[in-house]
């Protein structure tokens, strides 16, 4: 018992992550999470990508990117925002349903990206 506990220690300190638990009426365990692996591990995710979505490529995609260099990396995003104030957003992910995801989420402007969105959603 004593080497599986430390065992669940190590792995545990290997997470950069930190509970807080707060007392009160209906009480409650925060947790935040540096990693995103982390966080899907602990609650769990269910996301939907477009068919030609790899993390891989999304990671190199880097602000100043034209559309056309995007498409051919990553194909056609799930959902596509029409501009709005000049501006609009191709989206690689989404939730399966109303629950936890990796959200990727490209921003364009004047035909070249520049914003690049990553958080894992938590609902």
């Amino acid at each position: 018992m004593r080497r599986a506990r430390t065992i669940l220690l190590s792995f545990l300190k290997a997470i950069p992550l930190r509970l807080w638990v707060t007392a009160g009426v209906l009480g409650s365990i925060v947790v935040v999470c540096s990693n995103e692996s982390a966080a899907s591990l602990l609650v769990g995710e269910e996301t939907v990508y477009a068919p030609g979505y790899s993390a891989e490529r999304f990671d190199q995609v880097q602000v100043g990117a034209t559309e056309a260099k995007v498409r051919a990396a990553l194909g056609e995003p799930l959902v596509m925002t029409s501009a709005v104030a000049g501006r609009s957003s191709w989206a690689y992910t989404r939730a399966a349903a109303d629950g936890n995801y990796l959200c990727r989420v490209l921003t364009f402007a004047g035909g070249r990206v520049v914003d690049i969105h990553r958080e894992f959603y938590w609902d």
